[in-house]
């Protein structure tokens, strides 16, 4: 399969921003248009998940980095959409670890009975409960993840989360 950087690039329909970066939606986009694919779903199955040909595993900094840096920069670390790691054992390892102000218990890609076990983990640890739809746009007709406002919160998390880069 022959895609260039350059049609990848021409699908955004803009310019690429310097601030910005391309990823593997916008490569599925081409795989997709060029016919090596059926739609977003497939191109990710077949060519660009985990274990996929196409799939290339950056490197990545540990959570405990990963908190550290947030809350230098002023901000307050929450642990995003865990049900998603499908590793309940590890969602605990790394709030105990690398201590989050807050977990994301309310997604788009959390069941009821997720919402429940990751609020318990809140309760358990003492942590901000977030949420959000987690939206990542629309491709080919697909929303990754869920639409905006699908999910949220009270808006008094804001003050918690305010207040937590404080305390950080």
């Amino acid at each position: 399969m022959q895609i260039t950087l350059e049609e990848v690039v021409a699908g955004l329909g803009r310019e690429l921003r310097p601030d910005e970066s391309v990823g593997r939606p916008h490569m599925a986009d081409v795989l997709v248009s060029k016919g090596y694919a059926k739609d977003m779903r497939e191109a990710f199955d077949r060519y660009l998940g985990e274990d996929a040909p196409a799939y290339v595993s950056v490197p990545r900094i540990s959570p405990e980095e990963a908190c550290g840096w947030i809350r230098e920069a002023g901000g307050t670390p929450v642990l995003a959409h865990p049900g998603i790691y499908g590793d309940d054992d590890l969602v605990r390892r790394i709030l105990e670890e690398a201590k989050p102000a807050g977990i994301e218990v309310f997604h788009s890609d959390h069941e009821q009975a997720e919402e429940e076990r990751y609020q318990a983990m809140a309760d358990q640890y003492g942590l901000i409960v977030t949420g959000g739809s987690d939206f990542h746009g629309a491709r080919q007709g697909i929303v990754f993840h869920g639409h905006i406002g699908s999910r949220s919160v009270p808006v008094s998390v804001l003050g918690e989360l305010k207040r937590g880069s404080s305390e950080s």
